[in-house]
């Protein structure tokens, strides 16, 4: 009879072989997964981000709400874009299809990213204090915008609906 030897068979080793390559192979999975996480996490942040700075501003950039609650009146009502009046001046909010733009006498400077849609409109009360759509930019009293985003190489929209009072009215 001879002595075993020490060491492992064949077989022994393409039963751990086949066990280390289902461990990789779900670890890959577990990984793949989280990073698909991450993205989508990624995603959802930039595009608050946006329609956050979009409606507030950012910094000294004024946003659309705050821009409307200070407007005297609408200088006109377009329904692609939010048409102000501040302190004798006129001021616009527009999307060019990939970024929502603020407008004065100055220039045009860019207010969001990925912001490919604005409709807005303009609101006023009858005189049974019924909200109806405004016919005049000098007597609507409210505007709401629906802002849409999307982000780069996705085809998924997103939607953000505000509105504001303009100061102009009690």
């Amino acid at each position: 009879m001879k002595a075993s030897r020490p060491g492992v068979t064949l077989v022994e080793t393409a039963i751990g072989v086949a066990l280390l390559g289902t461990a990789v192979l779900v670890l890959s999975a577990l990984f793949s997964a989280g990073m698909k996480a991450y993205n989508y996490g990624m995603r959802q942040t930039l595009v608050l981000y946006q329609a956050r700075r979009a409606l507030f501003g950012e910094g000294w950039r004024q946003g659309m709400l705050p821009a409307a609650m200070g407007a005297s009146t609408a200088a006109s009502l377009d329904a692609a874009k939010l048409d102000l009046v501040c302190g004798g001046s006129g001021l616009q909010y527009y999307s060019d299809g990939s970024v929502l733009l603020r407008a004065t006498a100055g220039g045009a400077l860019e207010q969001a990213k990925a912001a490919t849609a604005l409709q807005v409109d303009y609101y006023n009360l009858d005189s049974a204090g019924t909200i109806i759509v405004s016919t005049a930019p000098a007597s609507a009293l409210m505007a709401t915008a629906l802002l849409q985003f999307q982000t780069r190489g996705q085809s998924r929209n997103y939607k953000f609906f505000s509105g504001a009072g303009m100061r102009n009215h009690p």
